[in-house]
C-alpha cells in the first residue's frame, strides 16, 4: 500500500460476482445531469458501464488533510463534550473526515470557475458531523439546513456561533428513512449535500429513501465518497437508479488537484424519472 496512509488495516474481505451500474462522465466542468438545470455548465456526456467488483473491506487509515490548515479563514471544532452523544457518533460524528474536506473544497473551486453559483441557493446537508461543508456553503452565501442525528446538533449550533453564520446555517435532527422530512426541512431544495455517508448495507435504504423524500427533478445532489466497501457503494448507486436518479461521475481535473485522491469520488445525482 501507498506509504500515505497512516494506518490501514483490512478487517473482511467478501468478493461476490461482478456488477455494473452506468455513470455519466462529463467532458466538461459540469454540475449537472441536466443540461436545462439553471445549475449546470454546457459540455458533451459520455455514459459508460462500469464493472464494481462487490468486495466488503473496511479500512482504518491515517487522514491525508488537515482541516484548520486546508480552511484558514474557518473554524471548525472537533470532539465538542456532549453527553448526548453516543459511543457511535462519537467514532464517526466528531471528526472531521477527509471526503468532507475533498467536497468543500470542490464547492470552493465550483465559486471560483462559476462565482455565485451556491449564492442565495438552498442547501440541505445529511450527516453533517462538524459541520465542515455545511460553513462553507454558508461562506460561499448559500442558505443551509445541516442535519444529523439528535446528539449532533450542539457540536453543529457550537460551529455555526464560531464562524457568525446564525441567519445564513442552521442545524436540525433527521433521522434518516422517517416520513417527516419534508416537515422539518424546506421545500424547493437547491443542492442536497452529503460526505461519507455510506460505508455499511443496512444504511442504504434509508439513506436513499431520505434523498428521494428531499430531491425534486431540479435539485442536484452532490456526494463525496470514500470507497470504503464496494459492496455498499453499488447498492447504493443501485437503489438511487431504481429511484430515478441519474449519476454523473465528476473528473479528477475539475476537483482541487491538492485535495483529491483516487480513493475518495465525487458524484452529482439528479433525478431525471419518477420511482
Amino acid at each position: 500500500l501507498d506509504m500515505r496512509y497512516a494506518c490501514c488495516f483490512v478487517i473482511y474481505m467478501l468478493i461476490v460476482p461482478q456488477i455494473t451500474h452506468t455513470t455519466t462522465t462529463s467532458s466538461s466542468p459540469s454540475s449537472s445531469t441536466s443540461a436545462s438545470n439553471n445549475n449546470s455548465m454546457s459540455g458533451d456526456t459520455t455514459t459508460t458501464t462500469t464493472p464494481y467488483v462487490q468486495q466488503k473491506v473496511l479500512m482504518i487509515r491515517g487522514t491525508r488533510w488537515d482541516a484548520q490548515e486546508s480552511f484558514t479563514d474557518i473554524k471548525i471544532e472537533e470532539h465538542i463534550p456532549n453527553n448526548d452523544v453516543t459511543v457511535h457518533e462519537e467514532k464517526t460524528g466528531l471528526k472531521i473526515w477527509d471526503s468532507a474536506i475533498a467536497m468543500a473544497k470542490y464547492m470552493q473551486n465550483q465559486d471560483r470557475l462559476f462565482p455565485g453559483k451556491f449564492r442565495e441557493k438552498t442547501i440541505v446537508e445529511l450527516g453533517s458531523g462538524c459541520g465542515l461543508v455545511g460553513i462553507v456553503a454558508g461562506k460561499l452565501g448559500a442558505k443551509v439546513v445541516m442535519t444529523d442525528v439528535e446528539g449532533l446538533i450542539k457540536q453543529l449550533e457550537h460551529n455555526i456561533n464560531l464562524n457568525g453564520l446564525n441567519e445564513k446555517v442552521s442545524a436540525r435532527p433527521l433521522f434518516w428513512g422517517t416520513t417527516t422530512t419534508n416537515e422539518i426541512l424546506p421545500q424547493n431544495v437547491d443542492f442536497l449535500l452529503a460526505s461519507d455517508v455510506a460505508w455499511v448495507t443496512h444504511l442504504v435504504e434509508p439513506l436513499a429513501f431520505t434523498i428521494d423524500s428531499i430531491c425534486s427533478s431540479s435539485t442536484i445532489f452532490i456526494l463525496a465518497l470514500e470507497h470504503r466497501s464496494r459492496l455498499t457503494d453499488n447498492l447504493l448507486f443501485t437503489r438511487l437508479q431504481e429511484y430515478g436518479f441519474q449519476i454523473t461521475t465528476i473528473p479528477k481535473k475539475e476537483q482541487d488537484k491538492h485535495y483529491s485522491d483516487d480513493d475518495i469520488d465525487i458524484y452529482h445525482f439528479q433525478k431525471v424519472s419518477q420511482h
